[in-house]
């Protein structure tokens, strides 16, 4: 009997020190989701290379410019026309100097923006991507102090083979340019790179969100250290784990 007791006490420490160990497993394996990494300085644009696993989309930039076409009488209107020999669709911006939503339009139809854009900064590319027409204009926000001109703000706009419009989205982001626009998981669906102020002075946190629903995926995250000149520092990286 004395042994019998003597071999379940025995079965239960080995019980007990097994579940230990599982636990400071999966407390280290916690611990290193988000790994600090080296400091050393690395450009935007190599970082937009790496979330798009080194197959950028094939994004073909339309030749021209907007320039502004006239002002009337209202001292708070402004509109800008894009001159190109490169597409054959009227596109116009019209601008408000007041609370009063921009509006560009494509042709006749008006898309109503949320944000307000310098139309003097506007690029238009073309995208072919998973059998559909896109439209995607990038520019930069209107800023009085200056600040926002690191803001980029894009609309993306589906296009018929007709060329008439399906569907828009709008979004924004720091340092953000044509390539901040990827398919993040090869799956067929649109995502651009998203970056925002962090906590810190000169830090800022990227995340990438599927354009269409809004939402962030993988909850990842890499958090950057601006050190200039579009150069960035990588503090730490949830999301691809590759620094």
């Amino acid at each position: 009997m004395k042994k019998i007791i003597n071999f379940i006490f025995l079965l239960l420490i080995c019980w007990i020190c097994q579940s230990c160990n599982s636990q400071e497993t999966s407390s280290n394996e916690k611990n290193t989701a988000i790994k600090v990494v080296a400091t050393d300085s690395i450009d935007i644009d190599n970082i937009y290379l790496k979330l798009s696993d080194n197959r950028p989309l094939g994004f073909i930039k339309i030749s021209g410019e907007f320039v502004y076409a006239e002002n009337g009488t209202d001292s708070t209107k402004y509109v800008a026309r894009f001159v190109s020999d490169s597409i054959m669709k009227n596109i116009t911006y019209t601008g408000y100097s007041n609370n009063k939503n921009d509006v560009l339009e494509l042709g006749t139809i008006p898309i109503n923006l949320r944000r307000k854009i310098n139309p003097l900064a506007i690029e238009i590319s073309r995208l072919q991507f998973a059998g559909k027409k896109y439209l995607v204009f990038a520019g930069k926000a209107q800023s009085a102090s200056g600040s926002g001109t690191q803001i980029t703000y894009f609309v993306l706009v589906e296009l018929k083979s007709n060329d008439k419009l399906v569907k828009f989205w709008e979004f924004e982001s720091r340092f953000g340019d044509i390539h901040s626009i990827i398919d993040f998981n090869k799956d067929g669906e649109l995502d651009y790179i998203k970056i925002v102020n962090g906590k810190k002075a000169d830090e800022y946190s990227l995340t990438v969100n599927n354009i269409k629903s809004g939402k962030q995926i993988n909850n990842g995250f890499i958090l950057l250290k601006h050190t200039g000149n579009d150069r960035f520092g990588v503090l730490q990286d949830s999301l691809l784990k590759k620094y």
